[in-house]
């Protein structure tokens, strides 16, 4: 994967801020005052940014110059001031954050635990986050210590105690002693999850242990990994479903499938996404044009006119802002990101809703033509 476009998806995972009306830029940033549900105050936090206009900006004309990001609590409340050029989520009470072209880490208040320094750097996990100095790859403690030194050509954050890798072409894993453990031979592979990975030889994909034994032989064209105990995969243009020892549980005959998640897997038949259970009954007809996994009990679908909407396990649209949303993201720690058009200021604007439809931040926005490019970018 190419180290820029991979910067970019991992300092950008869901968002978190709020409160103050933000200033510095062209638009306006507030709490809208909604109560949240859920989670406790402080144990989460979402991204949010501040857009910068051209000097001859125009709606018509002219574009966004750069964006600053920054964070929001559950009640929509501004925690840490939008500075950063991009960020991650918070992970393990720690977020990555890039200035210029270093990457640090802050803390839940804003202050630098890690002083920007690495090319690049991942979230945390396990106690440890892969950085890169120099164009190598080694592994960070919460001191910003290398532990494992730069050596890799890329890594990945640890995963039940391996962290994928990768050394010239191939992929495999190491311990958090730095130890290879499996030798790098695969094409391609993913970290380990439910104790076992997807890994990739000669077009033919299959799943090893920790011990790098395979437990399904290579022969899937494609395989997701598992989830809920069952893994989706690809054969003769059909996907289908296997379990840990890599017998069918569901046969292939959906066009595509994804992770099962609350019980529940999107897959999609003639272009059309739906749901499936278990028994690879479908729950939620096949009718939108796509959709994706449920996530705090709701999922995220776009109907035929291009707009999204939430759903509840029963397939019922949950609420809705009368015309849905022109874009949006799926539930996270009780919060969805939403972009929409106001008909009554006509005014594009971006921020979060909650579990009840609740608009708890709202940015202004201007030049709707112009942010789809960052959009692809930066979420």
């Amino acid at each position: 994967m190419n180290k820029f476009i991979f910067i970019l998806l991992l300092l950008s995972s869901t968002f978190l801020y709020s409160c103050n009306t933000l200033t510095g830029g062209d638009g306006t940033g507030t709490s809208v005052g909604a109560k949240s549900s859920g989670d406790k105050e402080g144990t989460a936090l979402y991204k949010v940014r501040d857009y910068y206009y051209e000097d001859d900006y125009s709606y018509e004309g002219g574009g966004i110059d750069f964006l600053d990001y920054g964070f929001i609590n559950k009640k929509g409340e501004v925690i840490v001031e939008p500075q950063f050029n991009l960020v991650s989520s918070f992970s393990e009470g720690l977020a990555a954050v890039m200035v210029g072209h270093a990457t640090g880490y802050i803390n839940e208040k804003g202050d630098y635990v890690i002083n920007p320094q690495f090319d690049w750097a991942s979230d945390f996990s396990e106690g440890l986050a892969a950085a890169d100095t120099d164009g190598r790859t080694g592994f960070i403690n919460k001191d910003g210590e290398y532990v494992i030194s730069p050596q890799f050509d890329h890594a990945y954050p640890f995963s039940e105690g391996l962290a994928l890798v990768l050394i010239g072409n191939s992929y495999g894993y190491i311990n958090k002693e730095g130890t290879i453990v499996i030798n790098p031979q695969y094409d391609f592979a993913s970290s380990f999850s439910d104790g076992l990975a997807m890994v990739e030889m000669n077009d033919r994909v299959g799943f090893i242990n920790k011990e790098g034994e395979y437990v399904v032989n290579p022969q899937f064209d494609w395989a997701n990994d598992f989830s809920e105990g069952l893994a989706a995969v690809h054969v003769n243009e059909k996907t289908g479903f296997i379990n840990k020892d890599g017998d069918y549980v569901i046969n292939p005959q959906f066009d595509w499938a994804g992770d099962f998640h609350h019980g529940l897997a999107a897959i999609s038949i003639g272009y059309k996404y739906g749901f499936i259970n278990k028994d690879g009954q479908i729950v939620i007809n096949p009718q939108y044009e796509w959709a994706e996994p449920f996530s705090d009990g709701y999922a995220l679908v776009l109907d035929r006119s291009d707009k999204y909407h939430f759903i509840n396990t029963d397939g019922e649209i949950v609420f809705d802002n009368e015309h849905g949303y022109d874009w949006a993201t799926s539930y996270s720690n009780g919060l969805a990101f939403i972009i929409d058009y106001d008909f009554e200021t006509g005014i594009d604007y971006e921020g979060y809703i909650d579990k009840e439809g609740n608009l708890i931040y709202r940015y202004d926005i201007e030049g709707w033509p112009y942010i789809d490019a960052y959009f692809d970018e930066y979420y």
